[in-house]
């Protein structure tokens, strides 16, 4: 039956209890180690004093503080175009951590994946690979683990950031306007790493606007004008990619 109690000769049986329990869980560390964790989790972590010390420890704080000690974690982009994320922690069936990623357009963490622990509390290798290719480059990710034990304690382990910088199917950024002179169809092919904006317009030599054409570019696309049905002369090709003007050329027809 449970019942309250006071005084050191309560206390110091519990103490050694809780002790025991958390060296059980963690026999990596040493004697400080666990004093240490136990000392940081009490309600008076900041503010001992002489008559309660540190005062009540909270043990799954400092259980939790332990794990995070031994955690360790790596985070690289292959030349295929995936985070890959490898960490070590322990963990045991009662224990999930969810991945969680933050795009520079996000207002917020989005978990994009689960990964479910079984067995007994043990030290374990875990990797996630994250499929970049259908991202822009030039951004910032941010990554985060958020580790929950049973129903009541959840907490982050640690996040991480990276630059990604270049696609693996980057293209040499260019506009080609061909063939000159043309009988059928004008091929323009731009070719940029990131989204744009395309517009495209054909003028007169004499100003008359007898093409327009605006579309989302992204790779290597090629774009075909048919200029059999214009008469012969001279003609101004125009192209813009997001309303800036990028290339003026003069065709014949």
């Amino acid at each position: 039956q449970p019942s309250y109690g006071n005084g050191t000769s309560f206390a110091c049986p519990i103490m050694a209890g809780i002790g025991s329990c958390l060296w059980q869980a963690f026999p990596e560390v040493n004697n400080m180690a666990i004093i240490d964790a136990l000392r940081k989790s009490s309600d008076k972590a900041t503010s001992p004093d002489d008559r309660t010390g540190f005062g009540i420890p909270d043990a799954k704080k400092a259980f939790v503080s332990l794990l995070k000690k031994l955690y360790t974690q790596q985070i690289a982009i292959d030349n295929s175009c995936h985070a890959n994320i490898n960490w070590t922690v322990k963990s045991a069936a009662n224990m999930t951590v969810v991945i969680e990623r933050k795009l520079p357009a996000d207002a917020d963490y989005t978990a994009i994946q689960t990964q479910v622990f079984s067995g007994s509390f043990a030290q374990r290798n875990f990797t996630f690979s994250d499929d970049l290719t259908a991202l822009p480059t030039g951004i910032n990710i941010k990554y985060r683990l958020k580790m929950s034990i049973a129903a009541d304690t959840s907490f982050y382990l640690d996040s991480a950031s990276i630059n990604y910088t270049t696609g693996c199917n980057a293209v040499t950024e260019k506009i080609t306007i061909s063939p000159n002179p043309v009988t059928d169809n004008l091929t323009v092919l731009i070719a940029r790493n990131n989204p744009v904006s395309a517009t495209i317009l054909i003028h007169s030599i004499t100003g008359q606007m007898v093409y327009s054409n605006t579309q989302q570019v992204s790779g290597a696309q090629t774009i075909s004008i048919p200029m059999k049905q214009m008469g012969r002369g001279v003609y101004i090709v125009t192209v813009y990619l997001n309303n800036k003007k990028e290339v003026l050329k003069k065709i014949v027809r």
